[in-house]
């Protein structure tokens, strides 16, 4: 009897069935990587992902292409690419598109007082 218990469970288990189900607490709530008609987010953006600058050229991963000064870049033209992002002229004057909007550069010195003083 206990072999036919063993075999049953394990043939279960081996299934899938039994985990078809789980609940994943870390996965986000259905429909939330799906796009609503009208949000910002939804609407597709210029992304700089890489800038590479040699003192005679400067070029920028925007949107998975490769972009030089000169360029057309959805409605405006690249003027300038620096180690912050790239710069474009566009009818509503001058815009930048950073490489990482989320990070504030600070002086290394500053930094390290602060380590010290703790």
């Amino acid at each position: 009897m206990s072999r036919h218990l063993i075999a049953a469970l394990a043939a279960v288990a081996l299934s899938g069935y039994a985990v078809a189900d789980a609940f994943d607490p870390t996965r986000p709530p259905a429909g939330y990587y799906q796009a609503r008609p009208g949000d910002p987010a939804a609407q597709p953006q210029s992304v700089v992902t890489s800038v590479v600058l040699h003192p005679d050229r400067a070029y920028a991963l925007v949107g998975g292409r490769v972009v030089k000064v000169g360029d057309v870049l959805d409605e405006g033209r690249v003027i300038k690419i620096d180690q912050n992002g790239i710069w474009l002229k566009t009818s509503h004057g001058i815009e930048q598109i950073k490489l990482l909007p989320g990070v504030s550069k600070r002086p290394a010195s500053a930094q390290k007082s602060k380590l010290r003083a703790q």
